[in-house]
């Protein structure tokens, strides 16, 4: 261990070094200077914040799957709202929007003091399309469609059909 040592003190020793990375957080937050009770104002700092943030995902080459929105509000629990995309996206412009539906159809119980926002990153999915196959509708455009349908109709009642479970066990035939 002894010659170990004198080697690394004269620069003979061959040591790789391992790179700690802080994980990839894309979070961001403004503190406003005056309480805000309407979406109009509240959407522009939304869109400001979405725009840096998709910014900093297209350099990165990554998108996302998740939105968590967090306001801080005066004299009240903070709301939150979170939106669990099905494709990895990165287009701010839809990202608003759907954040607008959602905060249309559950408004915040009181002014807002503070906005945080973050969004989970993820691989970008790729797609290669066929020479003669028609193009199938953008994943952003089909998720902001059904944004407004879940506004119009509730949470609850719209979203991504599931195939049931319909396996029914069959009595066994004697032979």
């Amino acid at each position: 261990e002894g010659i170990e040592l004198q080697r690394l003190a004269r620069g003979e020793g061959y040591r790789r070094l391992r790179l700690i990375e802080d994980a990839l957080r894309f979070e961001d937050e403004m503190e406003l200077e005056h309480p805000v009770e309407l979406l109009e104002p509240l959407s522009f700092v939304l869109s400001r914040l979405l725009n840096d943030l998709c910014a900093r995902l297209s350099s990165r080459s990554l998108a996302t799957t998740e939105i968590r929105l967090q306001l801080i509000l005066e004299n009240a629990q903070p709301h939150e709202a979170t939106l669990s995309l099905p494709v990895p996206m990165r287009d701010s412009k839809a990202f608003l929007k759907m954040l607008q539906l959602e905060l249309g159809s559950r408004p915040p119980s009181a002014p807002v003091l503070k906005v945080r926002l973050a969004l989970e990153p993820v691989r970008p999915q790729t797609e290669q399309h066929g020479l003669f196959i028609p193009l199938s509708p953008e994943p952003e455009k089909l998720e902001l469609t059904l944004a407004r349908i879940r506004n119009l109709v509730g949470h609850d009642k719209a979203g991504t059909p599931k195939i049931p479970d319909t396996h029914r066990q069959i009595g066994r035939a004697h032979v």
